[in-house]
């Protein structure tokens, strides 16, 4: 993993931490962090940049532990990987989803996030990824031309890949859809519980939905703040 700190370019200004290359897990990424930490000093902020690495919450919760021995704060946390914002987004972090260096064509419209629990009757659509910071409920409709991914419980109606992409994924914390639909396929949601702590994936293999563990969602490109 490569390992690169920079100090705040002006008083006030938060420093930026860039992570890239081989995901390393649990203590091992502390291991590997510290050494290109500055000495403890003055608290400062810390926004970290992850890119594409895939970190669970046990990975960050780690992270976070490696900084505050350095009296750092893990502020802020931009990521290419939905998977790595997801689990920040659980732990409490404000999470910016980035962008990726290679964008699918498919995908040139952006990803849209919403920091939203959606109840019966809600509706939400876009034309590229749709990323949804909450529950949604049954009755919701979640809808995407591109990969749908719920940072929550997925319970209501999820359709990826509107307008005919059988590559688009739907993706939840908790998968429990009433119903799910992937380009023109449709599929009545699992009839069993979720499995507590691990993420889950529909996916469309040989016109049929099949569930999976969630894996990376590859690249989604959004509009990224100067910080990131």
């Amino acid at each position: 993993m490569a390992v690169t700190f920079a100090g705040p370019p002006f008083p006030g200004a938060l420093a930026q931490l860039h992570l890239s290359g081989t995901s390393y897990r649990g203590t091992a990424l502390a291991q590997v962090l510290l050494p290109a930490l500055p000495p403890r000093g003055a608290q400062i902020g810390v926004v970290v940049n992850t890119g594409e690495l895939h970190l669970d919450r046990s990975d960050l919760q780690h992270l976070q532990e490696a900084l505050q021995q350095r009296n750092l704060e893990l502020l802020h946390l931009c990521a290419a990987e939905p998977l790595t914002l997801v689990a920040a987004a659980v732990l409490g972090i404000t999470v910016t989803a980035t962008a990726s260096p290679s964008p699918a064509s498919a995908q040139t419209v952006g990803t849209r996030v919403h920091e939203v629990t959606l109840r019966a009757g809600d509706h939400l659509e876009h034309g590229g990824n749709m990323v949804v910071l909450g529950d949604v409920n049954p009755g919701a409709l979640v809808q995407a031309a591109g990969h749908v991914i719920v940072w929550g419980r997925l319970r209501g109606i999820a359709h990826a890949g509107a307008g005919g992409n059988n590559a688009a994924r739907i993706a939840a914390l908790q998968l429990e859809a009433q119903q799910l639909r992937i380009a023109d396929v449709v599929a009545i949601g699992p009839s069993e519980k979720a499995t507590p702590g691990r993420a889950e994936q529909a996916v469309l293999r040989n016109r049929e939905i099949v569930i999976e563990t969630a894996r990376s969602l590859g690249h989604l490109r959004v509009q990224e703040p100067w910080f990131c």
